[in-house]
């Protein structure tokens, strides 16, 4: 009855604390599990399931515990669904968790699979997927989006500790932020002004003036 993204998740955790060359029974105390989460639709799949597990095999809280009580990590374990931007949010808590000594060492997962038919279905009755399967991302040709599957878990810990434990660094997360775009033409619609007060403020955290970004990865669903 565990839901097939809980499953991921913790394969995944393990495969990032393998490549970080972290033991299960080593880590700290104050290890945090920050999961990124939006769709829920494999409750659909087993509705009417008799199984004692279907409760905690698909509640979405327990994406991020199950991961911390197999680790015996005592740090917060949370689940963050902020639709497209939840991993991002899961990631920017973690990070200033780490800033702030709240943990030691941090993991940051998220997973999206379509398990059910009716979730596609209500995302095209919404007009959010493209007809004819094409994502154009920043083109006025846009109309909708391509759904797609994956997931990822990242290990997170202090510069310096990683340095000093000499740990294979992919990246350093300089500064982020988040915002809502507020008061918008729609629910679901951008507010280029909030959109860009926010990118100000992850620059301004991370202390890097917009002429030295040298690439932009941007979101672009295609919506």
């Amino acid at each position: 009855a565990m839901e097939p993204q809980q499953r991921l998740l913790l394969e995944l955790s393990m495969e990032a604390l393998h490549d970080a060359y972290l033991a299960k029974g080593s880590l700290p105390r104050k290890t945090g599990v920050y999961v990124g989460q939006c769709a829920h639709d494999y409750a659909e799949v087993v509705r009417g399931a008799k199984s004692v597990y279907a409760a905690t095999g698909n509640g979405a809280c327990f994406s991020a515990g199950r991961i911390a009580h197999f680790l015996g990590t005592e740090g917060p374990a949370q689940v963050f669904d902020t639709a497209c931007s939840s991993s991002l949010v899961a990631m920017h808590h973690a990070k200033n968790a780490l800033a702030n000594g709240e943990v030691d060492l941090a993991l940051v997962g998220a997973a999206n699979l379509v398990l059910s038919k009716e979730m596609m279905a209500w995302m095209a009755r919404t007009n959010a997927l493209s007809p004819d399967g094409t994502a154009a991302p920043f083109d006025m040709a846009a109309n909708g989006y391509v759904h797609g599957e994956g997931g990822v878990t990242l290990v997170l810990m202090r510069v310096e500790e990683a340095l000093a434990a000499r740990r294979r660094i992919y990246g350093v997360v300089a500064g982020s932020a988040i915002n809502h775009d507020g008061r918008a033409a729609t629910l679901t619609a951008p507010n280029p002004q909030a959109q860009r007060r926010v990118i100000e403020a992850a620059l301004a955290d991370a202390g890097v003036p917009a002429n030295d970004v040298d690439y932009v990865e941007g979101h672009g669903t295609g919506t």
